[in-house]
């Protein structure tokens, strides 16, 4: 993928955003393979390259974004990809309106990565926005709804597991399961 990158560099120009395209896939296949070094490497240099091309409010860039989010999201690093999901979602409201399927989109994943940070007071909103947005857009019954409820049930059910846990272990609940 590498010289496939060189050979489009030479015939589009190093700029372009055919290789902004080309360093995605590549950030996409080097996360694949757990090279996450290199995987952030080529999705920032895809991130600029889009930012060159379209400037810094494009959908492109959005999308950049979101890919390095959840990059950071799977090593754990919550707060610097809580950043880039939070900057992600500023462009797709601008551009795409805020009851747009991206901002839900968005929304759900930032959420997802606070609740895994446990900052769930700041999670629960997103959740709930990105409901009523899949809701107004698809209706109640539809699958987006469903994938974002359980997200946020999931959430709801680690805060709770989280709460039980704390009570238990300083010994103000106790249990007979005789």
């Amino acid at each position: 993928l590498g010289k496939a990158i060189d050979i489009e560099g030479e015939i589009f120009g190093k700029d372009s955003y055919k290789i902004a395209i080309a360093k995605n896939n590549l950030g996409n296949l080097e996360q694949k393979l757990g090279k996450h070094l290199e995987a952030e490497k080529a999705y920032k240099e895809a991130l600029e390259l889009d930012m060159k091309y379209f400037g810094e409010n494009h959908q492109n860039v959005a999308t950049r974004l979101n890919n390095i989010a959840t990059l950071l999201a799977a090593q754990q690093r919550y707060d610097e990809a809580a950043q880039k999901f939070a900057e992600a979602l500023k462009i797709d409201e601008e551009v795409l309106g805020v009851n747009s399927m991206d901002v839900a989109q968005d929304l759900n994943n930032l959420a997802t990565v606070l609740g895994d940070a446990e900052k769930y007071a700041e999670a629960e909103p997103h959740f709930e926005r990105a409901i009523k947005i899949a809701e107004d857009t698809f209706g109640k019954d539809h699958v987006e709804v469903a994938a974002n409820m359980h997200n946020y049930a999931a959430m709801l059910h680690t805060m709770a597991s989280f709460n039980l846990s704390d009570t238990l272990g300083d010994g103000t609940a106790s249990f007979n399961l005789s």
